[in-house]
């Protein structure tokens, strides 16, 4: 019995590790008007908020998502991670037409970054940095596959 109950524990470490991969520290990109003497201008600050609200709004069971932060429109999603190759728990996220960025460090200029959004017709992804394996190129060919395959309302 303290086997199974340990491995259980083991496996559930596992999981929560791998899901808090694909949404813990992200963010996401809001733009501000400057305003001048209460004036808008047509100058805007970007904005990096917590994506908690966003994320959880994706993931209950209540029908649709939090589309602004702060009273302003979410422009992206940015989630820091090791591994870039997203995983079908992401589709969620990509679903709601947000585009998402992923890095293991947005603050190194020579650190990768992939962004994935639907454009109008199909999910797709622009890669920065240095050579992908072999092995994560095909990965991440075979996740761009299976999120062209699942049900969306995005460019309809």
């Amino acid at each position: 019995m303290k086997k199974l109950i340990l491995s259980t524990m083991v496996a559930a470490g596992f999981a929560a590790t791998a899901q808090a991969d694909n949404v813990a520290d992200c963010e996401v990109l809001i733009q501000k008007p400057v305003e001048l003497d209460g004036v808008k201008t047509s100058a805007y600050m970007k904005t990096y908020v917590p994506a908690i609200d966003f994320i959880a709004s994706v993931y209950d069971d209540e029908a649709g998502h939090e589309t602004q932060a702060l009273g302003h429109d979410i422009k992206v999603l940015f989630c820091t991670r090791h591994n870039l190759i997203p995983t079908l728990r992401d589709f969620p996220l990509l679903a709601t037409g947000i585009p998402m960025a992923v890095s293991p460090n947005f603050d190194a200029s020579d650190s990768p970054i992939i962004y994935y959004f639907h454009d109008g017709e199909k999910f797709i992804h622009v890669y920065e940095g240095p050579d992908l394996s072999d092995d994560n190129a095909a990965k991440l060919t075979d996740a761009m596959d299976v999120f062209n395959l699942q049900p969306h309302n995005l460019g309809k």
